[in-house]
């Protein structure tokens, strides 16, 4: 047990004052008590959690970098598997075109998605509950809506491409696919609506590693289109989308399993234990109830009056409790800076970054009509997405009060790419659409993660920290929302 001087040297002080008369100190005794149990209060407060350092070491010593080795493996593989249905249900455009040739189903499809899941987040995140027993930072929370969305989305990655065999009607075919989408983007909001929150509890080298999974999603989505090009000839559109999806079935049960090994590591035990104790303490904290007496042998909560009644009922209803709210206050500047980030990402790639023609001769001869020109600009994008979620380590200055700059300057990308698809300027080649497109990317991996990580810098404790991954949930979909939506306006206008 460890325990500051100050306090103790305070606390003998007073209990010398209380051997003296009240007339040679001039203070009362009751004043004297009074002021000793508020010492002993932070006392026992600084003891707890020099007790909860403690146990964190002792649980790591000897295993810790092991540990923690592994933890960042487990997460970057969660963090590969989560948008994966995303990613199946978006990107096989060939194998929607051949099940629907009158109907172009790639724009309902991306819309349901976005909105359903964005819908569905709100709603979990600012009207979601208390988590259940133990609170949300305990681990039965986690599980419930990390593992039970991934069997979601198992499901869907399994009935999509086995509707195929069923021989349905064309429309038919088209109500169910999109069902299954709005089930997908569903089931993908519980996840989103914990697993941030849950990496958040870990060191900082796993919440990078677990944003480099994300990366690394994208990533095989690009390789894998660029594989099947290569090895299935071009009528085999059918047999190499259908693969694309049971591999996504297959990714996903790998992630429940590095789920659950992740719950079991001492690591995750100790810093989930250490969040949900910080939440209890939090939610228990005596300075929250109004008492009766100044004897501290007497403090007693009050009967709650009409106006505390009143109070009550307001917090029950209101869409963010107290806690949450300030919690909210306090990050709400860095979350906006992360809806800001992806929404100038999603604004651009992929549907600007996709229509950068061809310029140079031999781009032309080689890879005009063939459809690789754009598979390679998506595929540099996401290759220097993950590089630069390597380098987040590398701070370069950046801290949680002057990220806005770099989110701002960011923005020059806007105009620069919007002249290489219209073909605006000296600049209009293959080699500054290929630098153009990788800035793109290695900043939405680098400033894109570093925003996320530096929302936990602002907050001070592990239960305001889960607090704050919820609502990064939120202004991260928001941004990848908004910024689609806007992507789609900028397509329809320069297409014309």
């Amino acid at each position: 047990m460890f325990e500051s001087p100050r306090l103790s040297s305070s606390l003998r002080g007073l209990k010398a004052l209380r051997r003296n008369s009240s007339a040679e100190t001039g203070m009362d005794v009751d004043d004297v008590d009074e002021v000793a149990y508020i010492l002993e209060q932070l006392r026992q407060q600084e003891d707890r959690q020099d007790d909860d350092t403690v146990i964190l070491k002792s649980s790591l010593r000897g295993t810790d970098r092991t540990q923690i080795k592994e933890a960042c493996f487990l997460v970057t593989i969660v963090g590969i598997g989560y948008l994966f249905p995303f990613s199946a249900l978006t990107q096989p455009v060939d194998y929607w075109t051949l099940l629907f040739p009158d109907f172009n189903i790639e724009f309902p499809l991306t819309t349901i998605y976005m909105w359903t899941n964005l819908t569905m987040l709100t709603i979990l995140v600012f009207f979601g509950g208390g988590g259940g027993k133990g609170g949300k930072n305990h681990p039965s929370h986690f599980t419930r809506r990390i593992v039970g969305g991934f069997v979601g989305q198992l499901l869907v990655l399994l009935i999509v491409p086995t509707s195929y065999f069923l021989h349905l009607e064309e429309h038919t075919n088209m109500i169910a696919i999109l069902t299954c989408t709005a089930i997908a983007a569903i089931v993908t909001a519980f996840i989103d609506s914990a697993v941030i929150s849950l990496v958040s509890q870990y060191p900082l080298r796993v919440q990078e590693f677990f944003q480099l999974g994300v990366g690394v999603s994208t990533l095989i989505g690009s390789l894998y289109r660029d594989a099947t090009k290569l090895v299935f000839p071009a009528d085999a559109i059918v047999a190499s989308s259908l693969l694309y999806f049971y591999t996504g079935a297959i990714t996903i049960v790998i992630c429940i399993a590095a789920y659950y090994r992740l719950m079991t590591l001492p690591l995750s035990k100790a810093c989930l234990a250490k969040a949900s104790k910080a939440t209890s303490e939090t939610e228990s904290n005596p300075s929250s109830h109004t008492t009766t007496s100044t004897d501290p042998s007497e403090r007693t909560p009050l009967v709650p009056t009409k106006e505390d009644t009143s109070m009550i009922k307001k917090e029950m209803f209101s869409f963010l409790d107290p806690e949450r709210y300030q919690v909210l206050r306090k990050v709400v500047w860095n979350e906006f800076m992360i809806l800001l980030l992806f929404l100038s990402t999603l604004a651009l790639w992929p549907p600007l970054v996709t229509e950068i023609p061809a310029y140079d001769q031999w781009t032309i001869s080689k890879l005009d009509g063939t459809g690789w020109w754009p598979l390679i600009l998506m595929t540099i994008f996401s290759c220097l997405d993950c590089l630069g979620r390597l380098f987040v380590r590398y701070r370069m200055g950046l801290n949680k009060d002057n990220i806005w700059m770099a989110v701002t300057i960011r923005f020059l990308l806007f105009p620069l790419i919007i002249a290489q698809v219209q073909n605006w300027g000296w600049w209009s080649s293959d080699i500054w659409s290929a630098i153009l497109v990788g800035c793109l990317g290695f900043t939405n991996g680098y400033v894109g993660t570093l925003t996320i990580v530096l929302v936990n810098e602002v907050v001070e404790t592990s239960a305001e920290q889960a607090i704050a991954g919820t609502f990064t949930s939120f202004f991260l979909n928001s941004g990848l929302v908004l910024g689609a939506t806007i992507g789609m306006g900028f397509d329809a206008i320069l297409s014309k």
